[in-house]
């Protein structure tokens, strides 16, 4: 599992702290992430991003980025920055 305090710094969000308003970032398999983003009208570094992400999980991922209007609650109405839905068994 990734450590949401390398996620935070994958985000560059000393640098984009204005830009980003949420984010989610989703493992689905071993190689195969998602990360949601909402932000506002004028980011533009998603390249960055995924330049920062890969170092940090490794040249084989796969990482998608999708700017979205709304994150989605858990039925406790929490919103976790993380979700891994891999089971390595």
């Amino acid at each position: 599992m990734v450590n949401p305090a390398a996620i935070f710094e994958a985000l560059a969000f000393r640098e984009y702290s204005e830009m980003i308003i949420q984010y989610q970032f989703i493992q689905h398999d071993k190689t195969n992430f998602e990360l949601l983003l909402i932000v506002k009208p004028d980011f533009n570094n998603k390249t960055g991003i995924l330049k920062n992400l890969t170092k940090l999980i490794g040249e084989g991922a796969n990482i998608q980025i999708k700017h979205v209007n709304t994150i989605p609650k858990l039925a406790s109405g929490k919103r976790p920055v993380i979700i891994n839905h891999y089971n390595k068994n």
